[in-house]
């Protein structure tokens, strides 16, 4: 009874397919799977910045003021599900841009990065000061948000260059 265990795994490794070397992806592979993972995780954070917007709504509806002491979550949700929104025109504008010029997935996703990495930085040499709190803080949300997706971009280019 004790060679069970050995038989059972000397049949696994017998049934286990060897696995031939695998080609590296071409470039317009990369790019097609990077875009289709940030539209899923741009798709991901809307439904999720919904949730935790209807959360709030409903403390909101309780007890305003309450709600307005604890709203940072609220912010945070809003900016999400804004440059959420905000990524997925830029994946829509970029795969039905110009019709003289197709650009490709991999050059799609490059601009992505760009322009969210030219946002980031001037977010941060030159922060919005406004005379409304609420405007400051959710141009900090905004930005915030601006830098966790370059790094989810940046992330998946490193993924497939190194």
């Amino acid at each position: 009874m004790t060679n069970m265990p050995k038989l059972a795994a000397r049949r696994a490794r017998a049934a286990t397919p060897t696995i031939a070397p695998q080609t590296p992806p071409t470039t317009s592979a990369i790019g097609a799977h990077i875009l289709a993972l940030l539209t899923q995780t741009a798709e991901t954070n809307i439904r999720i910045a919904n949730e935790q917007l209807a959360k709030w709504g409903t403390r909101f509806a309780s007890d305003p003021s309450h709600a307005f002491e604890w709203s940072k979550e609220s912010f945070e949700s809003a900016a999400r599900h804004r440059i959420a929104k905000d990524i997925l025109i830029l994946i829509e504008m970029g795969l039905n841009g110009d019709e003289y010029a197709k650009r490709s997935d991999i050059a799609i996703a490059r601009e992505i990065k760009r322009a969210l990495h030219d946002e980031v930085i001037r977010g941060a040499k030159w922060p919005q000061r406004s005379t409304s709190p609420q405007s400051n803080e959710m141009q900090l949300c905004l930005n915030a948000q601006r830098a966790e997706w370059l790094e989810t971009i940046q992330r998946l280019f490193d993924r497939h260059e190194g």
